[in-house]
């Protein structure tokens, strides 16, 4: 007997929304992007359009015709939204940072916890196609035992001073 998909929410209709979550939600065997909610109702409106879902103008109905909740918003929206969410019994993909208080990120564990929903936190590139694919040729070899990573971000540019010039 086949299984039904996992109905998910998506909370934000911004740039990762747009081209991370709602494609690879939409894309996934097993899961069925059925909603969109975000604060721009006309944005929610249009990225629902463009994968087959509906778009919610308040949240707790997204939240009663959702299994789980994908968010593509700020911290400072995410975590309350998340918070309830998990409350009513949602899985959820949350974006980095999970809050910007450690009070808020303490509520939203407790919150999971409590409910025994699942989480995960989104690393973008984690659900892409090429990432899944090297991820699975990783599996398949039989894994492996550890990696080093290093990232440098800004840390190695030249500083110029805007005044003089001087580096």
């Amino acid at each position: 007997m086949a299984s039904l998909p996992l109905r998910f929410g998506l909370v934000g209709t911004g740039f990762w929304a747009r081209i991370a979550h709602a494609p690879t939600l939409a894309s996934t065997e097993g899961i069925e992007l059925s909603g969109v909610w975000g604060r721009n109702q006309q944005a929610a409106a249009d990225l629902a359009a463009a994968h087959h879902a509906t778009a919610y103008e308040d949240i707790d109905a997204l939240l009663a015709a959702v299994d789980g909740v994908a968010f593509a918003v700020p911290p400072d929206v995410q975590a309350p939204i998340a918070t309830t969410a998990a409350r009513a019994g949602k899985h959820l993909l949350l974006e980095k940072p999970l809050a910007i208080s450690e009070a808020e990120a303490d509520d939203l564990v407790e919150a999971v916890t409590q409910s025994q929903v699942a989480s995960v936190v989104f690393f973008t590139l984690r659900f892409q196609e090429p990432m899944r694919a090297w991820l699975a040729d990783v599996t398949a070899r039989g894994g492996w035992l550890g990696g080093v990573g290093s990232w440098f971000g800004s840390s190695m540019l030249t500083i110029r001073c805007r005044r003089c010039g001087r580096r």
